[in-house]
């Protein structure tokens, strides 16, 4: 569940956040976010953990994996989950060369990688974002787990003034962004609502909607 720059999984008990005002894409695989215009990132998937073997050697595996030299590393917590985090160089498909802060983060059984990537000039820029958001990751207690609905679509009459923009941010901009809302609804991306017209959006679940 995305709320603003925050992605909850109520089921598997854990939340990260995001920075802000970046695109979030929720996969079967991975969640990414991505910086708007720029070649900047922060992943999050799980990462497959042979039994018995260290975290150390699994965040060693996976970012030869992914085509990354680590630069330095070492073994900590966040927010009291053991954990590896390393600063690592390399280049990956589509992107270029870049530089990463990844930390490969133990919940149980499961390890998940947790990785901020983007071109060496704009990793500097932007490393104190990148690396607050893969410290980001934590558990979530069962109650917290179970107060977390999930958002919902809702119906809204477009308003004389309304733009896709405006419709967003009145539900708090957390939910969805413009240009998804003009897509759930047939709209192309540069198209505006027309006043009267009813639309899709999304709430949170808690919310009434409209």
């Amino acid at each position: 569940i995305v709320r603003g720059n925050t992605f909850l999984h109520p089921d598997l008990r854990f939340g990260l956040e995001f920075p802000k005002g970046w695109d979030i894409v929720n996969g079967k695989e991975q969640v990414v976010a991505k910086m708007p215009g720029q070649n900047a990132f922060v992943m999050l998937q799980l990462v497959p953990m042979a039994q018995g073997r260290s975290i150390e050697e699994i965040a060693a595996r996976s970012t030869r994996n992914i085509g990354v030299r680590e630069v330095s590393g070492g073994t900590t917590t966040i927010n009291g989950l053991d954990a590896y985090l390393g600063t690592y160089e390399g280049s990956l498909n589509q992107v270029g060369k870049v530089t990463m802060r990844a930390a490969h983060v133990r919940q149980g059984r499961t390890i998940y990688l947790v990785a901020a990537f983007a071109p060496p000039q704009l990793y500097e820029q932007f490393e104190r974002d990148l690396a607050s958001s893969v410290r980001s990751f934590r558990a979530l207690n069962r109650g917290e787990a179970q107060n977390i609905e999930p958002n919902r679509v809702a119906l809204y009459t477009v308003e004389r003034g309304d733009t896709w923009q405006s419709i967003a941010q009145r539900q708090g901009g957390e939910n969805v962004n413009a240009a998804t809302l003009a897509i759930m609804n047939s709209h192309a991306v540069a198209d505006q609502p027309t006043p009267g017209e009813r639309v899709k959006i999304v709430v949170s679940g808690d919310d009434s909607g409209n």
